[in-house]
């Protein structure tokens, strides 16, 4: 939050909604089930905006703006560092 530019990818589990409040820049957000199934995509989300909770929704991705590479019913792989 305050950032004027977002660089990494954020992986939020066990979150089924989120807000851009204090953030400075416009995100792209990917929301997922359980199967890491994309549910629900938001390119270019603005700041000062809430995206409510999601039946099925289990967990959110936040991508630099304009840098999200899926489309609903993709599967995401997630790698642990």
């Amino acid at each position: 939050m305050g950032k004027k530019k977002i660089e990494t990818v954020l992986f939020f589990p066990n979150c089924r909604s989120i807000h851009t409040f204090f953030m400075r820049t416009k995100i792209d957000v990917v929301m997922i089930n359980k199967q890491y199934e994309v549910q629900a995509v938001f390119p270019k989300l603005k700041t000062y905006r809430i995206l409510f909770p999601r039946q099925g929704v289990w967990a959110v991705i936040e991508f630099p703006n304009q840098e999200n590479p899926y489309q609903k019913g993709d599967i995401v792989q997630i790698e642990k560092e």
